[in-house]
């Protein structure tokens, strides 16, 4: 059982690739261009985002939806004991506070909290 986990998100800059060799467990962003809604990284690359800008369209981007955040949490709490939780920090400074709390007391354990 590995007693610590490492969650970040996209913002990070890091490739899943990676995360994957640091450890480090990492959630996409959402990026929002005109109506469509894509995972960072997954879905649509750096390259792409710099086109659309180069269009003159200005993406948006918010969190990781809900359900993956709650996916890791649910796949850590039965591997871990505790958590780093980066993207959890940002969130609550972004006021994202509630979502994010309910997220972080998925892992009773968890220091984010």
């Amino acid at each position: 059982m590995e007693k610590i986990a490492v969650v970040t998100d996209t913002g990070s800059n890091l490739s899943f690739e990676q995360a994957q060799e640091l450890g480090i467990y990492l959630l996409p962003l959402q990026i929002t261009i005109d109506e469509t809604t894509y995972q960072d990284t997954l879905e649509i690359s750096t390259q792409d985002i710099y086109k659309e800008l180069a269009k003159g369209k200005m993406p948006k981007t918010s969190m990781a939806t809900y359900q993956k955040i709650y996916d890791l949490f649910e796949e850590l709490k039965k591997r871990i004991r505790y958590c780093i939780c980066d993207s959890i920090d940002k969130w609550i400074i972004h006021k994202r506070f509630n979502h994010a709390k309910y997220c972080t007391r998925i892992r009773n354990e968890c220091p984010c909290d």
